[in-house]
This record gives C-alpha cells, structure tokens and sequence, in this order.
C-alpha cells in the first residue's frame, strides 16, 4: 500500500529531479502515466516480431520533415528492452491493427496528453531554438494505455536520450503498476 510518506517522498523526489534537471538543461522525464495495468505485455503483444506503427507530429529541427523522422525512429531502435520491434511510420500487414505510439513534438509544455491518441493532425512546429516538449502515447485506436511528458535542449545527442525516455517510459519493465503479490500497489 502507498502511504501518504511514501508519495511526500515520491513527489519531492520528482520536484528535486525537475529542478536539477531544468538546471543542468538536461533532458527531463515527467507526467509517466499508466492507464492500464500490464503494459508491458500489451506492449509485447503488439510490438514483439513485428512492424509497429510510430506518428510523429511536428518537427522542432531546421531540417527536412522526413529527416527528423528517421532520427527519431532511429533513436528508438534498441530502447524496446530487448524485444524485436520495427519501429516505422509505414507499416506492413504484420504490424497489430490499432495499436501504436505517437509522439508530439511541440515548442510549449502540455500539448494536450489526453487528445494525443486522438486522429487529429497537431500544427506544424517552427524549428526551435531552446527546449522542445514531447507529448508521448502508446495508444490502442483513441484509448490511451500509457504517456509520458519529455523535455529536451535541442540537438542530435539530445534528441537521442529524449527519444530513448520516451520509450523506456511508456513501455516499463517490470511493471510498476504490478506489486509482489499480484496486488496493484507501486513498488518502493
């Protein structure tokens, strides 16, 4: 069971890591969100051996579209924690009907994290000179099953480790919604 000192010391753990992060220009992980319980094995279920569909809106570099896209799926490879997975903005057949990631990159914190699974285009972003905010969903059609909110200074290495978070974040393992005992409380 979560006691209410353990969520003082989750929150002021999350508030101390914002501001050392915002301070080094680092990249920062907030708002993990886990909307159902085995993501993980959704995540496997969809994903593993396959083809599996990837949105990217926006695009907050001075480059060409389709350039920052394979950098970002670029960035993903390697970061499924060990399962096979294709990351790609074109599908084949084998990949799972309804299920995918989008991420939203955007030049302002919170993009709108309960639409992001939704069919709606975001407006494209003007390259961005300081930091860029992600807006990040696994999604099953419009229902959203995890998301994150990433943040990160602009740059290739950057981008990487942003991209790299968003993956590790939405795709958790071992499953912190799980507790030891099959019950449902996080684990300390």
């Amino acid at each position: 069971m979560v006691t209410p000192m353990k969520m003082f010391d989750m929150a002021r753990l999350m508030a101390l890591s914002l501001l050392v992060g915002a301070c080094a220009g680092a990249t920062t992980t907030t708002n993990v969100y886990y909307n159902k319980t085995g993501i993980f094995d959704l995540f496997r279920y969809a994903a593993a051996d396959r083809d599996f569909l990837t949105e990217i809106r926006g695009n907050p570099s001075a480059g060409p579209k389709a350039k920052f896209d394979a950098s970002v799926i670029a960035a993903m490879h390697g970061n499924a924690r060990g399962l096979p997975t294709n990351f790609t903005t074109t599908p084949s057949s084998n990949a799972r009907d309804g299920y995918r990631l989008v991420m939203m990159f955007g030049g302002d914190k919170y993009l709108g994290a309960n639409k992001v699974c939704s069919d709606t285009e975001s407006a494209p972003l003007t390259p961005a000179a300081g930091r860029v905010e992600i807006e990040a969903a696994f999604c099953y059609r419009d229902e959203v099953l995890s998301r994150t909110h990433v943040a990160y200074t602009q740059g290739s290495a950057a981008l990487e480790d942003a991209v790299s978070q968003v993956v590790l974040s939405l795709f958790p393992y071992p499953d912190p919604t799980i507790g030891r005992g099959g019950d449902n409380e996080f684990l300390p």
